[in-house]
């Protein structure tokens, strides 16, 4: 019945059921009939506490779970208008119990709801998930100076090690959970202005420069592409060309090798349908760091990572971010901040 109800639905459709508490069976049953993303929230007022159970079809449109105050007000009105007549002045006023700040609090499940699922999925709940671990060893952001990259002549500038730097450790955590975010609709709202406002484009070119040249698309967990950049010296952590990378995961393949019409298998994270743990955590989740280093770093030796970890995550971006990376390492193009403080 849920895979027939699923696939009867249109790519935005939503199903929303009452519970008597989070049914983990009842998730499970839902994942397996195609729904793509799952959340579980409460609501009580009169003395009456009722528990929900809400899927997505489409992974996408958890961005419309994910909505700002100001996103949900918007809405709200936009609801009120389209469903109440002007007429009808003497209608029961339907938000009563709801306004965005109830939303809000939807969005972050009960500490109830994540122990329950912990409790279910243990291996699901370990404490890196949220970038940290009583074991992570982590090295102050002192470690590391900013000087002209070794890269190339255009690569702008560099993080190097002042002190030898083990294998398996991670660099200035404490800083990771402050980094700048632009969430999906901010990123929308940005490159739409940059798409489409070419005549006031100079007003907000350095703010989009900014976090294209020095942030990083980050993966789909509220539903679309949004943009982090790290608020330390990491920000200035260059592209390993050619495998050369010492800082965060280490692939075989390169930007040089990697086919630009196939994203890899299990190049970038994916986020399961349901996890109260994220939900609970999603500023953790997606700001801090789990990159260790893959070697030993000498010191006055460059710390490089991955940008194929950051390229696009459909094949238009990707294809562009590859062969960008590509041009940079050969010195044929400039990046962005280069680029920049060169006009």
């Amino acid at each position: 019945f849920l895979r027939s109800l699923c696939s009867g639905l249109s790519g935005h459709g939503v199903l929303v059921a009452s519970t008597r508490g989070p049914s983990h069976s009842f998730v499970d049953l839902l994942t397996k009939s195609g729904f793509s993303s799952i959340h579980v929230y409460h609501k009580s007022h009169d003395s009456k506490a009722v528990s929900y159970i809400i899927a997505f079809k489409q992974f996408e449109t958890r961005v419309k779970w994910n909505q700002n105050a100001a996103q949900i007000t918007l809405a709200l009105h936009r609801s009120i208008i389209m469903s109440s007549p002007q007429s009808n002045n003497n209608a029961p006023n339907s938000l009563s119990h709801f306004d965005e700040a109830t939303m809000l609090s939807y969005q972050i499940p009960q500490r109830a709801v994540q122990d329950a699922f912990c409790h279910h999925n243990p291996s699901e709940c370990q404490l890196d998930v949220m970038g940290f671990h009583p074991t992570t060893k982590n090295l102050p952001p002192t470690i590391l100076k900013v000087a002209k990259s070794s890269v190339g002549e255009n690569a702008g500038r560099g993080l190097f090690a002042i002190d030898v730097i083990p294998e398996g450790y991670t660099i200035a955590l404490g800083e990771q959970v402050q980094s700048f975010h632009l969430p999906p609709s901010a990123t929308l709202v940005m490159e739409i202005m940059a798409e489409t406002d070419h005549k006031n484009y100079t007003d907000y070119d350095g703010f989009l420069t900014f976090f294209y040249g020095y942030g990083y698309a980050i993966g789909h967990a509220m539903g679309w592409t949004q943009y982090v950049v790290d608020s330390g010296r990491l920000l200035f952590a260059n592209h390993g060309c050619d495998g050369k990378d010492n800082y965060g995961p280490h692939y075989s393949f390169t930007e040089k090798t990697v086919d630009v019409e196939s994203i890899p298998e299990g190049l970038f994270e994916e986020i399961p349908p349901y996890n109260p743990v994220i939900e609970r955590h999603m500023r953790h989740f997606i700001c801090s760091g789990r990159d260790r280093t893959s070697r030993i770093i000498g010191v006055g030796e460059e710390v490089l990572t991955n940008y194929l970890t950051y390229a696009g995550k459909n094949l238009v971006d990707w294809k562009y971010d590859v062969l960008s990376l590509r041009g940079q390492c050969e010195g044929d193009i400039v990046g962005d901040i280069t680029g920049y403080e060169s006009k």
